[in-house]
């Protein structure tokens, strides 16, 4: 930031704007912190997209005049956390009519890595005709842990299956890797 020459004090206003036009943040910097660095604060409910800073400096001279102008806004993407699926069953090779229990596992993106998804949507899929379905009386939710168990009779054919954590608001969707039962 280049100030006015004979600046003796000054002062900014900084907005962050959300994709949708609105405040999503804002801060407030003076002289005093001799940075200028200035800190802001999403909240994980925030909308993916684009945001825009915005800073309003407000330069003052030794008589106080007082000089306002705009610093260029400055932009960043901020995509939605990612999620992690897995499943183990408790046996790959079940017997005609025996049910089959899967231990699924979904864990969410943060700062410093991959923590249980508490609360999210999961549901078994089969491999049918070439197209992942949903499996009918499946659909659960996971513990505080990030962990759930469903379970499904085996109808006796061999079946492709896989475990998948369904997207919302908050964070993108994700699928296990895919177990065969024979």
């Amino acid at each position: 930031m280049n100030l006015p020459e004979y600046t003796e004090d000054w002062s900014m206003d900084v907005i962050l704007e959300g994709p949708d036009g609105l405040e999503a943040s804002s801060d407030f910097v003076y002289d005093a912190a001799a940075s200028g660095r200035s800190d802001l604060q999403i909240c994980s409910f925030y909308l993916p997209g684009t945001y825009t800073i915005r800073a309003t400096v407000s330069a003052y001279d030794y008589d106080y005049n007082n000089t306002t102008f705009d610093l260029a806004p400055s932009k960043f993407t901020l995509r939605k956390p990612r999620t992690q699926t897995t499943v183990k069953a408790s046996t790959t090779n079940p017997s005609k009519g025996q049910v089959v229990r899967f231990n699924v596992v979904s864990k969410d993106e943060r700062p410093k890595g991959y923590f249980p998804n508490d609360y999210a949507d999961v549901i078994l899929q089969a491999l049918k005709g070439g197209k992942w379905v949903n499996v009918k009386g499946t659909k659960g939710y996971t513990n505080s842990s990030g962990r759930t168990v469903l379970k499904v009779r085996f109808a006796g054919k061999a079946v492709k299956v896989r475990a998948r954590t369904l997207g919302d608001e908050y964070n993108t969707g994700s699928y296990s890797g895919t177990l065969t039962l024979r």
